[in-house]
C-alpha cells in the first residue's frame, strides 16, 4: 500500500525530477537522501515508515543523478554523482544540517557520471564511479580515518577505459559489488557496448 506521497506541492520537500533515493543509518536513526534537479533532500524515516523532512541543500548540483553514503565517527558523508558538472560532490550530514565538503570535477574523466557504488576490499573502502560520457570507470579510495584532517575525501587509485583489456564501458551505467571467498568483485554494465564487465 502507498502510505505517503511526496511531490512538488509539499511545503518542505522541494525538488523536480527526482532521480534517486538512498537509505542510510546514522546515530541510530534511519534517513533517506533524495537526489534530483537543483536540490538534495534529507528525510528521517518515522517508525510507521513515513518520511519527515530534515533539511535540504539547494543549488550547486543542477542534476544530482545518484548517490552513496558512508558514516565515519559522528558524520555521515553523502557522495553525489553530479551529472551536469561532470564530477562527484561530497556533503557532510550531522543529523540536522547538510553542508558541502568538497568536489571532484574533471570533464574528461567523469563526463556524464551517473552511478556511484561504495564497497570494501579488505580493510579499505572504495568508491566506484561509472561515467557513461567518457566511457570509463574510476575507482577512488575513501579516507575513513576519523583522525585524518580530511575524512571522507577521495583519492583516485584506478581508471578503466572502454576497450582496455576488453572492457565494454561504452555508456557505463549501473553497477554493484559482491564478495565471494574473500575476493571482492565489481560488476558494471556497459549500455551501448552491450556488455557486463566484472
Amino acid at each position: 500500500n502507498n502510505i505517503q506521497n511526496i511531490d512538488t506541492s509539499d511545503p518542505n520537500f522541494s525538488f523536480t525530477s527526482p532521480l534517486d533515493a538512498i537509505g542510510f543509518e546514522f546515530a541510530g536513526t534511519n534517513y533517506v537522501v533524495f537526489t534530483g534537479s537543483n536540490l538534495i533532500n534529507v528525510a528521517l524515516v518515522e517508525s510507521n515508515g513515513t518520511l519527515a523532512f530534515v533539511t535540504n541543500l539547494a543549488g550547486g548540483v543542477a542534476r544530482a543523478w545518484s548517490g552513496a553514503t558512508l558514516v565515519i565517527e559522528n558524520t555521515a558523508y553523502i557522495y553525489i554523482a553530479d551529472d551536469s558538472n561532470e564530477g562527484i560532490r561530497i556533503f557532510e550530514f550531522n543529523g540536522s544540517q547538510l553542508v558541502e565538503s568538497t568536489a571532484i570535477e574533471s570533464f574528461s574523466e567523469l563526463r556524464d557520471v551517473r552511478y556511484l557504488t561504495l564497497f570494501e576490499a579488505g580493510d579499505t573502502v572504495y568508491l566506484a564511479a561509472s561515467a557513461s560520457g567518457s566511457e570509463r570507470l574510476q575507482i577512488f579510495e575513501v579516507d575513513t580515518s576519523p583522525l585524518s584532517p580530511t575524512p571522507g575525501n577521495l583519492t583516485l587509485v584506478e581508471t578503466i577505459v572502454d576497450g582496455t583489456e576488453g572492457a565494454g564501458l561504452d555508456e557505463a551505467e549501473q553497477s554493484f559489488d559482491e564478495t565471494l571467498g574473500g575476493t571482492t568483485f565489481y560488476v558494471v554494465a556497459g549500455l551501448r557496448a552491450n556488455a557486463i564487465n566484472v
